[in-house]
């Protein structure tokens, strides 16, 4: 996808964690714009996504909430290096048209 491309280029280097209470993690790896995921927790991230919950995740991803309602409503963590997570975060929102 040219544009996911275009926004994954904009991501420092690091790795971002992204976790959700009570559910999955997995750590993205960023180098010059690539991305790769792996599963798990990585010991040492950059930068920390965390979601409440599979519920949180899932209004994220949908595009049924926004980033700004998520963390003042306590539904979305960020930490750590924030430009990953604010780089991140138009890619996250391209999901939503990946999964209709």
């Amino acid at each position: 996808d040219p544009e996911g491309r275009r926004h994954g280029a904009a991501i420092p280097n690091g790795v971002l964690q992204v976790q959700v209470g009570g559910g999955p993690q997995l750590w993205i790896c960023v180098r010059d714009g690539a991305l790769t995921a792996h599963k798990g927790r990585h010991p040492e991230p950059r930068a920390v996504l965390g979601f409440r919950d599979l519920k949180a995740a899932h209004a994220m991803l949908s595009g049924s909430t926004d980033t700004y309602t998520s963390v003042g409503l306590g539904e979305m963590e960020i930490r750590g290096f924030v430009p990953m997570i604010e780089h991140l975060n138009p890619v996250l929102n391209l999901v939503s048209r990946y999964l209709v």
